[in-house]
């Protein structure tokens, strides 16, 4: 059964993909139902552990410096269960930041709290998704499942199929090419780094 935090992501993953629960079924299997959809979800997820939030300076009317708003580096974030195990935030102290004190706007990875924090450091445990990636492997699927047809005419009308085929998988580089850049580190194997300068680089991180 999907997580009911993931209830916002799951409907804005529909929106990008034009889909219901009940579109098609292959085997035993219905598409797109809430769980196949946090399946693909899960598949583009981003642990972050302790994130340090950047803190948003304001002055109030009186001329005074306040801190209310942090924003992360990330967006699309799942929602708190009211808990700890998805999304919490925490002092630099090791205080956790209860959930009365702020909101948030998951999708902008924004925290507002409800008065000024003074600055204080907070850090962030979330989980956060790239939902172009995911959006791209859904629209993948959905022209996968209409490749097998064939276009053919029927009373006066023509039925190409091969059409939405391409449609589909425009989509898909469409959303491919929004989605979140991937880095690797790579090792270089043709030498010996036993002999390699302790300060000098043994591996190259690429970003494509």
């Amino acid at each position: 059964m999907a997580r009911s935090t993931m209830s916002n992501l799951i409907s804005r993953l529909r929106t990008l993909t034009a889909t219901a629960i009940g579109d098609y079924t292959v085997g035993v299997e219905t598409y797109w139902t809430d769980d196949y959809l946090q399946q693909i979800l899960d598949t583009h997820r981003v642990d972050l552990y302790d994130e340090a939030l950047h803190p948003v300076r304001e002055v109030n009317s009186g001329g005074t410096a306040i801190w209310r708003e942090y924003q992360s580096d990330y967006a699309d974030l799942e929602s708190t269960d009211g808990g700890t195990a998805v999304f919490f935030m925490r002092a630099s102290t090791g205080t956790l930041a209860g959930t009365a004190d702020w909101t948030a706007n998951y999708n902008s990875g924004r925290v507002s709290f409800g008065s000024t924090t003074g600055g204080t450091v907070y850090y962030l445990t979330a989980r956060t998704y790239d939902l172009n990636a995911a959006a791209a492997e859904v629209w993948d699927a959905k022209a996968a499942n209409v490749a097998d047809r064939y276009t053919f005419q029927a009373d006066g009308g023509r039925f190409d199929v091969s059409k939405m085929v391409e449609q589909f998988e425009r989509q898909a580089n469409r959303f491919r090419a929004l989605s979140r850049p991937k880095s690797s580190t790579f090792v270089r194997s043709d030498l010996d780094l036993s002999e390699w300068p302790s300060s000098g680089p043994k591996s190259t991180r690429v970003t494509y």
